[in-house]
């Protein structure tokens, strides 16, 4: 496994160990990727063998806390791909000519693992399955549709995929948890399929500890795929009665819902999200389950961290349709509180993907340009959503937040997960240039 980068301050560091150098056993073990070098560098004993970039091995013995890490930022792995070909894969409704990344289907087990990630376990390798029980890899995130194993392999376009149920009590015996959901897709998992794949879900129970449902996402540019009935305000509406019904009896069971409707049905159905006890601790929050709810009580939690008076400041914050009436009552919250920021809220129509696309993440760089040009200019600066740049801090369509602020005329900033933070950094920043200007006077 190559490194990539060395932590300062680290064993490593103090190893003489660099970038470019390829860790090659942790106690006689092969190192063969990040999760090897999670589990592997536990103990407290370590023999590490190194192979420096002139070809020279070189082999550690060291004493260190159990919890305490060698400090080594591994290269990236080449990502688990998918084997499944589903007809309502995102990947598969992107149109041609974007970047080369946004066409890659990952189902890796070790992002499930360590970011939440749903996978169907259906490229799994003997040597994985064995790797996930020595590991004991819990919780995963199975993405289950249906437990009709027929109508799953058509659902996954995949004749060739595994049984589920066998894999999933595989891991259960080895203490595996897995939190599961169900991508809904009307008139196909839907209706008696999705009623027994909630009870066969729930049988599992405690080693299946949650089951989201979540609608299916469709973009405009499906015409070489199947037809798919998307879902509408009555669908969404009866979906939403029927979880809550649904809900009642494992509640009375086990004291959790168990079953959870995502957010998107709540807003499909024009209807206010439940309150903090519905998620029982949001499970699922990455998901989508409980989002828009801990978005509302965080700003309420923490509306008071922000100063009352300050300079006048006016900011546009930008979102999706989705969440545009969440993001307009945290502002509302905010103005409520502290007399000094003006926020006006963009809810933005996905023209790129299409209308059914409301989500804040999608959204590319000209269809903001274009919304935010239309609100005119008479900003401070923009705020957009964290979600909607990758790593790298690029939109879908390879604008940058610079760019666009550059054409804007305008500061355009990226923001946090919630529009609180957002602002408490902004408010930071300004102390910080002040302080700043403040210690150059005095030094003058």
């Amino acid at each position: 496994m190559k490194i990539r980068q060395i932590e300062p301050s680290s064993i490593a560091t103090e190893l003489g160990l660099a970038a470019g150098d390829e860790l090659v056993s942790i106690n006689r073990r092969a190192v063969n990727d990040f999760l090897d070098l999670r589990f592997q560098s536990a103990g407290e004993e370590l023999d590490v063998l190194v192979r420096k970039e002139n070809g020279e091995e070189l082999l550690f013995e060291i004493e260190k806390d159990y919890d305490e890490e060698l400090g080594i930022v591994p290269e990236a792995d080449k990502i688990i791909t998918c084997k499944n070909n589903c007809n309502f894969c995102f990947v598969r409704q992107n149109p041609r000519r974007m970047r080369r990344t946004l066409y890659i289907k990952d189902d890796d087990y070790r992002l499930s693992f360590l970011y939440g990630q749903f996978v169907t376990l259906t490229n799994l390798k003997p040597s994985d399955i064995e790797r996930i029980i020595e590991y004991h890899l819990s919780p995963l995130y199975v993405s289950v549709h249906t437990t009709n194993e027929a109508l799953r392999k058509e659902f996954l376009e995949n004749p060739k995929a595994p049984e589920l149920r066998p894999l999933m009590e595989l891991f259960f015996s080895h203490g595996i948890v897995q939190h599961t959901q169900v991508v809904l897709c009307p008139d196909f998992n839907d209706g008696r399929e999705l009623e027994k794949t909630i009870s066969d879900l729930a049988a599992c129970y405690p080693m299946v500890p949650t089951l989201a449902i979540v609608p299916v996402g469709l973009t405009q540019y499906r015409s070489h795929l199947r037809p798919l009935r998307p879902v509408d305000a009555e669908y969404a509406g009866a979906m939403v009665d029927y979880v809550e019904n649904r809900q009642k009896a494992f509640r009375a069971k086990w004291g959790i819902n168990f079953l959870y409707a995502a957010d998107e049905w709540f807003t499909l159905a024009g209807r206010e999200v439940p309150p903090a006890e519905y998620y029982d601790g949001f499970p699922q929050l990455e998901n989508g389950i409980g989002m828009i709810r801990h978005i509302l009580d965080d700003t309420e939690a923490h509306v008071g961290r922000l100063s009352r008076i300050g300079p006048k400041k006016r900011y546009l914050v930008v979102t999706g349709r989705s969440a545009y009436p969440t993001l307009k009552k945290c502002a509302d919250r905010i103005m409520e509180w502290a007399s000094h920021p003006e926020i006006d809220v963009l809810g933005l129509e996905n023209r790129f993907f299409g209308s059914g696309v409301t989500v804040a993440g999608l959204l590319i760089g000209e269809d903001m340009l274009a919304g935010i040009s239309e609100a005119g200019r008479d900003f401070d600066a923009v705020l957009l959503p964290p979600y909607c740049v990758n790593l790298s801090g690029v939109f879908l369509d390879e604008m940058t937040p610079a760019e666009l602020s550059e054409i804007l005329g305008l500061p355009v900033i990226v923001g946090e997960p919630t529009l609180v933070d957002t602002l408490l950094n902004l408010e930071n920043s300004g102390r910080k240039r002040k302080h700043l200007k403040a210690q150059f006077n005095f030094s003058a």
